[in-house]
């Protein structure tokens, strides 16, 4: 059975982000059961203290004003339990852990915990009745000690563990960087090869050609005149055969600007839709009421205060996915952002969001537009020509094909962003809001979608959730 263990500091799950105080507990997570056990100390093990159902649950990065390393797991019921790790790394492995137990897949990957594994687990105690309650308190501080000194000691090997996988992920990210582009070699190659054949095709059939419509004259003066106009029509025919056989022309390169500049328009209005967490997708539509239905989720965002609009049947992946998003775009504001939820459609929270969109319809639509998948493209002047080719599509994306040396426009349906490399060249770079802004009237994208820069090495909350490791 696969099993992850570790000491962890617990809040208390009433008061998520309150002034509650931490404990210290120890974890025990069975992959297989999809079950989680809390125990006061490691040698309470033989009794059972928490037990949390993981199934269908979400854990992710957690935000507090005065610690670090939070995490908050969700359970399918909606209950909220917040943990603090001593090291970024292992909160990082955990969230994994529990999102892998929580989806059923944790027991495939048959991975390790930082902490080194036994080969025969000790058997469990016995269950020792519990005493005089002045007598437990007693043996409890006496324990701790020995607790801390125990959970520093699986710290370090935690750290040495989390830098180990740091450096295989890093070794498989330059392999994998590596054969991409030998492949693209080996594509520009055999492109470059079809060309020369489709053009020496079309000489030979333009010299065919030459050659008929010679003949074809030195035969006429001693011909009839039906035998001129069957020449003309082989003539015909011969060109005919000549344009079909040259090769295509290529599509042309848009126009775009050096140094081109975006102003963003607030307020915008965001729709989320999408019955599984792999089907959310979030559309950037109309700021109008006739734009808001009623089954789905809405947000409102006019750079100030974001407006969460829950629909009558809204599912728990697009309440979960609104909750991340407009948290993501209050860490890129600073913290400086008023978030306001609205489930009750009578509400005076209600009455300004309606306000926003110009007033509310008489009746909401059932219906929803059609929903915009993630797209990547790639801008490149690597060939000695600035390339633009779309490189990957669907949701996430893999974080795998941002390289340093290019520039990538990325559309995620409600906000498209221009994503620098760190040794992108000049012209990659001067080009970039220009190619996005050509992308944008070249698929029909609304032109009131935003259009944003992020430098390579920047944290971008908004644009990372939407990139898988």
């Amino acid at each position: 059975m696969t099993t992850h263990k570790g000491h962890f500091r617990w809040h208390n799950e009433e008061e998520v982000y309150g002034k509650a105080q931490w404990t210290r507990v120890y974890f025990v997570l069975k992959v297989e059961e999809r079950a989680l056990y809390i125990y006061r100390q490691k040698k309470d093990q033989a009794k059972e203290w928490k037990k949390v159902d993981v199934a269908k649950g979400s854990c992710e990065n957690g935000r507090h004003k005065r610690q670090k390393h939070v995490f908050v797991f969700t359970a399918n019921d909606q209950k909220k339990y917040v943990f603090r790790s001593e090291h970024k790394n292992k909160k990082k492995q955990w969230v994994r852990y529990l999102n892998d137990a929580a989806k059923g897949t944790g027991a495939a990957k048959k991975e390790e915990t930082p902490k080194a594994v036994e080969k025969k687990e000790a058997p469990k105690p016995e269950p020792v009745k519990a005493e005089a309650e002045g007598s437990s308190s007693e043996s409890d501080e006496s324990s701790s000690s020995d607790d801390d000194s125990s959970s520093s000691e699986d710290e370090d090997k935690d750290a040495a563990a989390a830098a180990a996988a740091a450096a295989a992920a890093k070794k498989a990210e330059e392999e994998a960087e590596a054969a991409r582009k030998k492949k693209e070699a080996e594509d520009a190659a055999a492109a470059a090869k079809k060309k020369a054949d489709e053009e020496a095709a079309a000489a030979a059939a333009a010299k065919n050609a030459e050659a008929e419509k010679e003949a074809d004259s030195s035969s006429s003066d001693d011909s009839s005149s039906s035998e001129d106009s069957s020449s003309s029509e082989s003539e015909s025919e011969a060109e005919a055969e000549a344009e079909k056989s040259a090769p295509p022309t290529p599509a042309a390169q848009p126009e775009v600007t050096k140094g081109m500049t975006v102003d963003n328009i607030f307020p915008r209005l965001l729709h989320l839709q999408g019955k599984k967490q792999a089907e959310i997708t979030v559309t950037h539509v109309p700021a109008t009421g006739a734009s808001v239905n009623n089954t789905d989720v809405f947000i409102l965002d006019d750079n100030k205060t974001v407006y969460t609009w829950l629909g009558a049947s809204p599912n728990m992946w697009q309440k979960q996915a609104a909750a991340a998003l407009t948290r993501a775009m209050d860490d890129e504001r600073g913290s400086s952002v008023n978030n306001l939820v609205i489930a009750n459609a009578a509400s005076g929270d209600a009455a300004k969001f309606w306000e926003q969109l110009g007033g509310k319809p008489a009746e909401l639509s059932d219906t929803a537009p059609q929903a915009q998948v993630p797209v990547l493209f790639r801008l490149s002047d690597a060939s000695g020509k600035m390339d633009y080719n779309e490189v990957g599509r669907g949701n996430p994306l893999k974080r795998s094909l941002l390289s340093p040396e290019d520039v990538f426009i990325a559309d995620l349906g409600f906000h498209i962003f221009v994503w620098i490399g760190k040794k992108a060249s000049r012209d990659e770079r001067d080009l970039a809001v220009g190619y996005a802004v050509a992308y944008r009237q070249a698929h029909n994208r609304p032109e009131y979608i935003h259009i944003e820069r992020v430098m390579d090495g920047g944290e971008n909350e908004i644009l990372y959730s939407f990139f898988s490791q």
